[in-house]
């Protein structure tokens, strides 16, 4: 089955927020907020065409302050296509019933993950008095948390608590949580790769790497030398790309090591990561 973990809604639901469009940005950011500013339906219909490249599609929106609106939409947005939906909750810790918010959208709304970004959200993934009862509750209910674990062209962001290593202690603490790191831990890649190696239930998503061809090829190299392809999962952080692209990326990413005689990533390894991967770290919300 081929699953996208990562896809954003538009700014049209009720308390969404990105980081402001950025004065110089390379094209694919344009594309982001392009698609990302455009009305509600238009928006859809370019969500909907790219969902039909593969067989299920992880959506949510990032909150920051009160999600209830916000996780309300997503989740009537999900029932209206209930076979190729997953959503998830947005949740921000910093708000007063954060954890009740996030368990009412699991349990009432029927979401069946959390979406959280402590460079976005602006807090310290290791607060314990914040953190620890959100992961609590989503390691009690088996549903996973999508982190943006990686660095962001956002200015006021703390890229202290980007580190993937921040979230070693609430691992051991949680060891039967589903964690899944986004950008692959960019530009922490050995650091992230080490932490899913680490942990049985922590993944890394291969979104927005792909613009930077060697990066991408080196940073793929890495978790194979790791021996952690089987943790990365398939996703595009749409609408930044598609899905259908973001694969057409991903096979191209020996391009570079085959005209320079490097080594490459097996076949095998990169198909998993398109067909296989994602199904394994999603099972217990399937």
């Amino acid at each position: 089955m081929i699953i996208d973990v990562h896809s954003h809604v538009g700014n049209w639901v009720p308390g969404s927020w990105h980081p402001p469009r950025p004065p110089q940005v390379a094209g694919w950011v344009r594309t982001f907020y392009d698609l990302i500013e455009l009305p509600r339906e238009e928006f859809l219909e370019h969500h909907l065409r790219a969902a039909s490249e593969v067989d299920r599609m992880v959506v949510f929106a990032i909150a920051r302050g009160d999600a209830t609106a916000l996780n309300d939409e997503v989740a009537d947005y999900v029932a209206r296509h209930p076979d190729k939906f997953i959503g998830f909750a947005s949740v921000d810790p910093t708000v007063h019933g954060a954890v009740a918010e996030a368990e009412r959208a699991i349990t009432r709304l029927g979401l069946r993950g959390l979406k959280m970004s402590p460079v976005y959200q602006h807090y310290d993934p290791t607060d314990r008095d914040r953190l620890y009862p959100i992961y609590e509750m989503a390691q009690a209910q088996d549903v996973p948390i999508l982190v943006h674990q990686a660095t962001t062209y956002y200015q006021f962001a703390n890229l202290t608590d980007a580190q993937p290593y921040r979230f070693d202690r609430a691992l051991r603490d949680f060891p039967r949580l589903t964690l899944i790191l986004a950008h692959m831990g960019a530009p922490w890649y050995a650091e992230c790769a080490a932490l899913v190696r680490k942990h049985p239930r922590a993944y890394a998503d291969i979104s927005s790497n792909f613009h930077r061809p060697w990066t991408w090829y080196q940073a793929l190299l890495t978790f194979y030398e790791w021996g952690v392809m089987d943790k990365l999962v398939l996703a595009t952080d749409f609408p930044v790309i598609t899905p259908a692209a973001q694969i057409e990326h991903l096979f191209k990413a020996n391009a570079i090591p085959r005209a320079a005689g490097l080594p490459t990533i097996p076949e095998a390894a990169l198909e998993r990561i398109v067909s296989r991967n994602a199904e394994e770290a999603l099972a217990p919300i399937l």
